[in-house]
C-alpha cells in the first residue's frame, strides 16, 4: 500500500492504525512459504495430480496472515460471465465435520443452498462451482480443528473426502494449521503423498 506523506496528518486515528496493523514484513522465510504456494497453485497444472502443501506452525507464528496476504494478490471479480475466485479460502469451523467444511465452502463460493443435501450432494455442488468460478487455489486454515473431534472414525472420514476432492477437481489445496494436524495424513496414505510438500 503506498501512502502519501501529506496525507497522513488528514488521517483519523482509525484510518492509521489499519495501515499499521496491515504492515508485513517480508523476511525471508515469508518469502520461500509464499514462493512454495506459488509454485503449488502454478506447476499443479503441468502434473496429473494437484501438487498440495501442508503449512504447519504453532499458535502466533503468523501462518494465516502469510495466507491473507497472498490472497491480496488475487482477489474475487464480478465478470459478465460470472464471479471468479482464483482462491477459495475457508477457516474451519470448530467444532469441525466434513459437512460444517463442505458446507463453509459452498458459502464462500455463493451457493444460497449451501447448508441443503448430503455431503455427496452437497459435494458434487463444490465440484461445479469451483469449476464455474476458476478456483485455481484452496486455502484451508485451522485444520487442527479435525483433530480436536479426536475421533478415528471423523480423521479417517476426513482424510477419504479432501483426498476424493483434490482428485476431483485438480485443484492443489494448502492446508494450514497446528503441527498435530498432521494426524489426519495418517489415516490415509495416498493423502499423506498429495502433502508430502510442508512448510
Amino acid at each position: 500500500m503506498q501512502i502519501d506523506k501529506k496525507s497522513l496528518p488528514a488521517m483519523t486515528f482509525k484510518e492509521r492504525l489499519y495501515i499499521v496493523n496491515n504492515i508485513y514484513i517480508v523476511y525471508p522465510r515469508f518469502k520461500e512459504i509464499l514462493s512454495a504456494i506459488d509454485d503449488c497453485r502454478h506447476f499443479s497444472d503441468l502434473k496429473d495430480e494437484p501438487e498440495c502443501l501442508f503449512l504447519k506452525g504453532a499458535t502466533g507464528a503468523g501462518k494465516t496472515t502469510l495466507i491473507k496476504s497472498y490472497e491480496k494478490d488475487y482477489p474475487r471479480k464480478e465478470t459478465p460471465e460470472g464471479t471468479v475466485v482464483p482462491i477459495l479460502s475457508v477457516t474451519i469451523p470448530s467444532p469441525a465435520t466434513v459437512k460444517s467444511v463442505v458446507s463453509k465452502l459452498l458459502w464462500e463460493l455463493g451457493d444460497p443452498a449451501y447448508e441443503r443435501g448430503t455431503i455427496s450432494s452437497q459435494t458434487i455442488r463444490l465440484i461445479g462451482l469451483m469449476k464455474d468460478c476458476g478456483v485455481s487455489l484452496v486455502f484451508l486454515d485451522e485444520f487442527q480443528h479435525f483433530i480436536d473431534r479426536d475421533s478415528a472414525k471423523v480423521l479417517k472420514t476426513v482424510s477419504d473426502w479432501l483426498k476424493d476432492l483434490i482428485l476431483d477437481t485438480k485443484v492443489p489445496m494448502v492446508l494450514i494449521g497446528l503441527p498435530e494436524a498432521e494426524t489426519v495424513f495418517q489415516f490415509n496414505p495416498q493423502l499423506s503423498r498429495r502433502f508430502a510438500r510442508s512448510a
